[in-house]
């Protein structure tokens, strides 16, 4: 019982810490390949090379935009399961320092 217990703390712990990290590992990757496919459509548009520029501009800040929304809703949700599995964590290691006490220590 107390190594399946240490093995679901050292679990969710790394749960915790991946929905934690979110930004590093999931949306920097998509929010720079988002934004390059953004600008290569743009740069591929039938137009004039004097408006390309203000195309690209357009497309960044735009497309920046979307992703920045985007990220920040994925974060968020990220971060609230973060504090509930560490609400479940916590519940655990408890159990686990109970189970773990000397028998003469327990309450």
């Amino acid at each position: 019982m107390v190594e399946r217990v240490r093995f679901e703390v050292a679990r969710l712990q790394t749960q915790i810490g991946l929905l934690q990290s979110v930004r590093s590992w999931y949306l920097a990757p998509l929010a720079l390949g988002g934004l390059a496919w953004v600008l290569s459509l743009a740069w591929a548009a039938p137009v004039e090379a004097a408006l390309r520029w203000g195309i690209l501009g357009v497309a960044a800040v735009g497309g920046a935009s979307v992703f920045l929304a985007v990220g920040w809703v994925v974060e968020r949700l990220n971060r609230r399961a973060a504090d509930q599995l560490q609400l479940e964590r916590d519940e655990l290691q408890a159990l686990l320092d109970e189970l773990t006490r000397p028998d003469g220590a327990r309450d």
